[in-house]
């Protein structure tokens, strides 16, 4: 079996050049994450997760994507060394569920 050629091998010069430093970007940026200190797990990390697709009305992701900006603002402020974290739309979701998981239950 034959290796197969290199997608960058059909590029001209300037795109092949192009990539190569997007590689470099790309990997210098994944080792300055794997350094970085780790936060501790919320709730919704430790337990099993998946992915799917809702259809939402406009309004509401937006309203959905405001509040995980606001509330990685309000954790940046009370960082010591004001990273905070990144906003998450899921992580909202996941704790309105979780608050309202009696009516879920109740539903036919």
């Amino acid at each position: 079996m034959t290796k197969r050629a290199s997608l960058r091998s059909n590029l001209p010069a300037a795109a092949a050049q192009e990539a190569a430093e997007a590689v470099a970007a790309v990997a210098a940026i994944s080792k300055s994450q794997d350094n970085a200190p780790v936060a501790a797990p919320s709730s919704s990390d430790r337990r099993p997760m998946t992915n799917s697709t809702v259809h939402l009305p406009v309004d509401l992701l937006d309203a959905l994507r405001l509040a995980a900006q606001r509330r990685a603002s309000r954790r940046a402020r009370a960082d010591d060394n004001g990273r905070g974290g990144r906003p998450s739309v899921s992580e909202i979701v996941v704790e309105m569920l979780d608050r309202h998981r009696d009516e879920l239950d109740q539903m036919d």
